[in-house]
């Protein structure tokens, strides 16, 4: 009898799709900890993986984007993504995957991401 063979274990980085929203361990900003944040891939750099912040909190900046379809994001509240500054994660920094940016949310975000 032949063995099964198992499929391929699946970093971040092989399976994260610019535009999804995902769970990921991002740092504080004075390297004292981390915490678990939701995060817009926003594109990829070597094997690290470039992601936005998002937050509930209200729009800070004018370029902050608020999302409006949720659901195709896998979120359930009101959402910002804060395309101001992004970070740089390793691929291994991100742990669960909840969605993608809807093509409505996308023409809002893209001008503020290119």
């Amino acid at each position: 009898m032949k063995g099964r063979i198992s499929p391929p274990a699946y970093s971040g980085r092989q399976s994260a799709k610019v535009w999804d929203v995902w769970l990921a361990e991002v740092p504080f900003h004075d390297s004292t900890g981390s915490k678990l944040r939701h995060v817009l891939v926003t594109g990829h750099k070597g094997m690290d993986v470039e992601v936005a912040e998002m937050t509930s909190h209200t729009v800070r900046y004018d370029t902050d984007v608020t999302l409006l379809d949720l659901g195709h994001a896998g979120l359930d509240k009101t959402t910002v993504v804060k395309t101001r500054n992004r970070l740089t994660l390793k691929a291994g920094k991100l742990q669960t995957r909840l969605g993608g940016i809807s093509p409505y949310d996308l023409v809002n975000l893209n001008p503020q991401l290119s």
